[in-house]
């Protein structure tokens, strides 16, 4: 039994095997992704896919796994330099934002820690909660104002927009429940039998 838990083990370890190789590769992406960023403003604001990496990237499935550097390697030839340009100064064709280098960190940070904010007792819950009280305050909202972090301004809008329309409905809603209910009411004392009926349209007892 040891020994089949051993190679279960050994198939299902995601962990590098060599940390020390990890790091290394780990520091190169750092290091040309900084490079990249700061350089962005020599370059193209946009670059057109080629085809042939069009191609590449519509390559099947395959299954053998693949090393990292190998991998890092491919990113940097036929991704990292045909994106959509939104990095660069000169950027204005759509409406989301370039992003920044700090930003690029916080991201690696919050990957690292791979927190769910569900629930439970954790700091990075404190810290979700803390980014909405400020937003609070910089806007000039109560302490009692709350809210939610979302993935982007799309899904911030598409909330806002639901927010409002439950506020709207809600007061007719309750209201249109309140009529149902008088309604509901109002058809089971017309069904029962006339010596039952007492105080018909508002309540009801058998004698």
């Amino acid at each position: 039994m040891p020994d089949i838990i051993a190679e279960l083990k050994a198939e299902t370890d995601l962990d590098p095997k060599d940390w020390e190789a990890f790091r290394r590769i780990g520091h190169r992406m750092l290091d040309d992704m900084i490079d990249h960023l700061r350089d962005r403003r020599t370059e193209p604001v946009w670059r057109p896919l080629p085809d042939a990496t069009r191609e590449t990237l519509r390559a099947p499935l395959d299954p053998a796994p693949c090393p990292l550097a190998t991998i890092y390697d491919q990113f940097r030839e036929q991704i990292l330099p045909y994106g959509t340009g939104n990095t660069h100064p000169r950027f204005m064709g759509w409406v989301h934002g370039g992003g920044t280098p700090v930003g690029m960190l916080a991201e690696m940070l919050a990957a690292g820690l791979n927190a769910n904010l569900g629930g439970r007792d954790h700091a990075p819950v404190e810290v979700e909660r803390q980014v909405i009280r400020w937003a609070a305050e910089a806007f000039g909202l109560p302490a009692t104002a709350g809210g939610l972090l979302v993935t982007g301004s799309s899904m911030a809008n598409f909330m806002a927009v639901l927010m409002a329309r439950t506020a709207a409905l809600v007061p007719a809603y309750t209201a249109m429940v309140g009529l149902m209910r008088v309604a509901a009411v109002e058809a089971v004392l017309m069904t029962w039998p006339k010596p039952c009926r007492r105080n018909t349209g508002s309540a009801a007892a058998m004698p």
